[in-house]
């Protein structure tokens, strides 16, 4: 920076001025922000896993009705057959 005039020098200083003071803005918003983003990632975190509750549960109510499906099937079968 020797060899540039002292008034380019200045506009130089001011915009990197500037500029620091807008990426101190910016850090101190998501700083700000940080608290309800981490509350919000930990509200879905717990909605997730009572999704993953109810998913395991609706599962397992498939599983059965689809064993009492067959088992009703079976049990047609089996009262058609004895009176043939």
């Amino acid at each position: 920076m020797q060899d540039v005039p002292d008034n380019h020098k200045h506009n130089i200083l001011n915009e990197s001025e500037r500029e620091l003071s807008e990426i101190d803005k910016k850090i101190n918003l998501l700083i700000q922000e940080k608290p309800s983003a981490m509350k919000k990632i930990e509200e879905e975190r717990l909605n997730l896993k009572v999704l993953e509750s109810k998913k395991e549960e609706m599962e397992s109510h498939k599983s059965r009705l689809e064993y009492l499906e067959e088992s009703q099937k079976k049990s047609r079968y089996s009262i058609k057959a004895k009176r043939i």
